[in-house]
């Protein structure tokens, strides 16, 4: 019987910031244990002579550890939630610390079957990062829960992904809370996303820092920018990019 090394997965990432990908870069959820974790105990006494595990033994956060990569939060920022207006309506203003990171609050019309707009409000931070994979691996994206804790002012949304050969814009897409006034404040570094690849074999990634020009080329490809719909951009945009490929390959018939 033979074996065969599987071959590993390589994912390009891409930044047109050096400092983030000095600083903060995305890397394997191991090296993201939460504070609170390392000082914990894993036993305590029952009747004060039968050890009884903590939280610290558990086997499925422990697991969840060893998988995927965290993306940290590259920049400070505060987030104003204002009084609400006769209507009841929120609005909220923010301010970044690096002052190159612009978020964006997408319309209410786009989610209030979700959630109420007088309760909360869509977030995004964008402009850093974009992935692309030379094989067709699905990724699931979800708040990385066990380093957020439980008293947060927003929530992440879980989505699938995939940056087969079209690069995938890599948003940080938040749900803020905003049912009353108060200041919501996030810090560069912290754990932000955990996406966790739906395969097996082993992921390598590749950290590029490319110009202005290139990164907004990879992010307009990635959100469907230049493809010339108002709805599903990003769905054309795959589909596209499919058939020209399938169209240069000599065994492809119709």
């Amino acid at each position: 019987m033979f074996w065969f090394k599987r071959k590993e997965v390589v994912v390009d990432l891409f930044t047109p910031f050096n400092s983030v990908k000095d600083e903060y870069p995305i890397e394997p959820t191991r090296k993201f244990i939460p504070k609170w974790f390392k000082g914990a105990k894993s036993s305590y006494l029952v009747d004060d002579y039968k050890p009884h595990p903590t939280l610290k033994s558990c086997t499925g956060m422990l697991d969840l550890w060893q998988k995927g990569f965290i993306i940290p939060l590259w920049t400070d920022c505060v987030v104003k939630v204002n009084e609400p207006d006769e209507e009841g309506h929120t609005s909220f203003e923010w301010q970044t610390a690096d002052k190159r990171t612009t978020p964006i609050a997408h319309h209410q019309n786009q989610w209030d079957m979700f959630a109420d707009p007088k309760k909360f409000g869509h977030f995004k931070f964008g402009d850093c990062w974009s992935m692309r994979t030379k094989e067709d691996i699905k990724w699931y994206w979800t708040a990385p829960y066990w380093h957020q804790g439980l008293e947060l002012d927003y929530s992440t949304p879980p989505a699938i992904i995939n940056g087969y050969d079209t690069p995938m814009t890599l948003n940080i897409q938040l749900m803020l809370k905003t049912d009353k006034p108060k200041v919501i404040n996030f810090t560069a570094g912290d754990p932000m996303v955990q996406m966790i690849p739906l395969t097996d074999r082993n992921i390598k990634l590749k950290t590029h820092v490319v110009d202005h020009k290139e990164f907004v080329n990879l992010t307009g490809e990635a959100s469907g920018i230049g493809v010339g719909k108002f709805l599903n951009g990003y769905k054309t945009s795959v589909k596209n990019i499919k058939k020209r490929k399938e169209s240069k390959c000599p065994f492809h018939f119709k």
